[in-house]
């Protein structure tokens, strides 16, 4: 699984329209072939920074959507906007929920 985060920090009189475009773009997105989820989120501690996050299943299908109308009108819009977003690319061989918060703590317990 590849993991996308983008940031971007976008001028306060535009955040409401950067917001709705990447609204709607992330319904599109989760109907290419591929997506696992796509969403994006303002961050709690500077209202002018959004970010997007998406799962992808493989490269093959993370190459398709960069590769896609959708991510042209992301990277379209997001320069348009406000300029260039910090963008990282994360290779995820493994994704574990909370049986490792409780593996870790068993561990911790027992002096491992």
């Amino acid at each position: 699984m590849i993991l996308i985060t983008i940031k971007i920090d976008v001028r306060s009189a535009r955040r409401k329209e950067l917001a709705q475009t990447l609204s709607a773009l992330a319904e599109r997105v989760r109907k290419e072939e591929g997506c696992i989820s796509s969403a994006f989120y303002r961050e709690v501690e500077n209202e002018n920074a959004l970010c997007v996050i998406e799962e992808w299943a493989s490269q093959p299908d993370l190459d398709n959507h960069l590769g896609s109308d959708n991510f042209a009108v992301l990277r379209g819009a997001v320069k348009l906007l406000n300029g260039p977003a910090q963008m990282q690319f994360h290779s995820v061989s493994q994704t574990l929920g909370e049986e490792a918060v409780e593996a870790a703590r068993d561990r911790r317990a027992s002096g491992g």
